[in-house]
């Protein structure tokens, strides 16, 4: 069993049926660990496409976090992996 608590978490998701994939995370200057300078840290994948990319698959995932051991972790929602999500942004009016 890996000591990667991110990693044991990926794959815990993916044995949900929850296709998983690599997120950007925040470095320690608070920036994304990405190094552009106008994006929200941990906020994009780390995969060339992205959602697309997730997976259930124990190798991709434990090749994705191998690679990067401290990446957060994104979920595809929809019907891929049955969730559904509901964002309720008060800055946009979303609690009304």
């Amino acid at each position: 069993m890996s000591s990667n608590v991110l990693l044991e978490a990926a794959l815990a998701y993916a044995k949900r049926g929850w296709r998983v994939f690599p997120v950007y995370e925040t470095a320690p200057d608070g920036r994304c660990s990405c190094g552009g300078s106008d994006c929200k840290p941990a906020k994009h994948p780390r995969t060339p496409h992205g959602h697309l990319n997730a997976t259930t698959d124990e190798a991709a995932i434990r090749k994705w976090w191998t690679d990067w051991p401290h990446a957060n972790i994104g979920l595809a929602t929809g019907a891929g992996s049955g969730l559904v999500v509901l964002d309720v942004d008060p800055r946009h009016c979303g609690d009304e």
